[in-house]
């Protein structure tokens, strides 16, 4: 994805121009087929034929060369993207498990959220230290903040979960208690035996109509949940590699 140019300087530092003074052969340099690097791949090499520098105890030849090396993508695809994928996936698993299943979304997470930290740190180990930022470190952060994210979300969808069986409970308690009104209205009303209708009020959170009920409910934060997450993941990726590998080439 980016290019990294590799300097290597022949100099001497026991003997100066006096002494010894380097130059190039006509076609100096000849590369081996067989070797190559997993991470790089040989572009191109440049000579330099005089860089010879100055010092207070005299001048000292100097030749140099340049190598031009071009990140090999698909090392990476392997090492870092592939795996980091997987992960994002697999935390969005999350948003199609009940929500009443509490151990499973949250071992899910954690795992999840693990996993991408030691993949971060991991690829980072790899990686040199430079004080810019690069496309590793954009992905990664991006991986975590989805992941991270997910959790999060079921934090949220947790929270209306407790509200909604609150809800259920009061409106149990609501109905027993019309029921038991009801039986005791009509024995206290009618000692004949005549016939008796009995009428049940039924109110609270059991007998609440559709629009009644509040929109936001842990079903309706998984189902916008699946759609955002997804999308964005996909938005995100389309950027991600249109930038790095279309606009910067």
């Amino acid at each position: 994805m980016d290019s990294q140019t590799c300097e290597i300087q022949m100099k001497s530092y026991a003997h100066t121009t006096n002494d010894v003074i380097y130059q190039w052969d006509d076609d100096p340099l000849q590369t081996e087929t067989t070797l190559f690097t997993p991470e790089f791949t040989l572009e191109d090499w440049s000579l330099i034929y005089n860089c010879t520098g100055r010092t207070i105890t005299g001048e000292y030849s100097c030749i140099s060369v340049k190598f031009q090396l071009k990140r090999d993508i698909r090392f990476y695809l392997l090492k870092l993207y592939a795996p980091t994928v997987v992960v994002v996936l697999l935390s969005f698993l999350n948003f199609f498990i009940d929500p009443r299943a509490v151990p499973a979304r949250v071992s899910i997470g954690l795992i999840t959220v693990l996993t991408i930290t030691t993949q971060s740190v991991s690829i980072q180990d790899r990686l040199p230290t430079v004080s810019y930022i690069t496309a590793a470190d954009v992905w990664l952060t991006a991986c975590l903040l989805f992941v991270f994210g997910s959790m999060l979300e079921y934090t949220a969808v947790n929270v209306l979960l407790q509200k909604e069986k609150k809800r259920e409970k009061k409106g149990i308690g609501a109905l027993a208690g019309n029921i038991n009104k009801a039986f005791r209205d009509s024995f206290s009303t009618d000692l004949n035996g005549s016939k008796v209708d009995l009428h049940v009020e039924v109110n609270g959170a059991l007998g609440a109509s559709e629009f009644d009920k509040p929109w936001l409910t842990m079903s309706n934060v998984d189902k916008v949940a699946k759609f955002v997450f997804f999308i964005g993941f996909a938005v995100f990726n389309i950027i991600y590699w249109s930038v790095y590998l279309i606009v910067q080439k």
